[in-house]
């Protein structure tokens, strides 16, 4: 009789050492997300732009479990996206150039950085794809030194809401209108 409770008594153990491994969660595993190059033909995913065509800093996203990532014509197009209440809560990964060390009118592939550790400067002079965008660096030496150059005001990746990208696409539209009238 000990016997069989010794096996019992085994393969119950065994089941629960079983069990403990597993977390019950359906969740996909996260997998490494990291920016990709921007390709000729690669399309703005909020806008459908040529990315390429433009001058001024990039992003790229990936959503929580996905594989793709989703390329952005500018800074400002890639936050229009990330912030909106639909999608915010699926950003995984964020990515947008350090404009220090890279070109602004090509900003090259491999100086994309972690978005949400950047800092950036709204409210300059340097156009984007579609007019303003948020100039994105590494070190917030760097962005200061852009906002004492091309001016602007400088803000750390929480201070970026909805109401900043508005205000930049309001500074669009009055410029514009203050152009027709000259």
């Amino acid at each position: 009789m000990k016997r069989i409770r010794l096996r019992h008594t085994g393969f119950l153990a065994l089941a629960i050492a079983l069990l403990a491994g597993c977390n019950g969660s359906n969740e996909p595993k996260s997998v490494a997300q990291q920016a990709v190059a921007i390709e000729s033909r690669d399309e703005c995913h909020l806008c459908g732009m040529l990315i390429a065509n433009f001058p001024g800093p990039k992003g790229e996203a990936y959503g929580r479990g996905e594989t793709e990532v989703k390329k952005f014509c500018s800074t400002r197009d890639l936050f229009a996206w990330a912030l909106d209440p639909e999608y915010r809560h699926r950003v995984e990964s964020i990515f947008v150039h350090d404009m220090a060390v890279t070109p602004w009118d090509h900003p090259d592939d491999e100086t994309f950085i972690d978005a949400r550790s950047a800092w950036y400067v709204i409210d300059h002079s340097r156009p984007g794809a579609m007019g303003p965008t948020l100039a994105s660096f590494s070190r917030q030496d760097d962005a200061r030194a852009f906002a004492e150059q091309y001016g602007g005001k400088l803000i750390g990746f929480d201070e970026i809401t909805l109401e900043t990208l508005s205000q930049l696409t309001l500074a669009v539209s009055k410029s514009d209108h203050q152009g027709m009238q000259h």
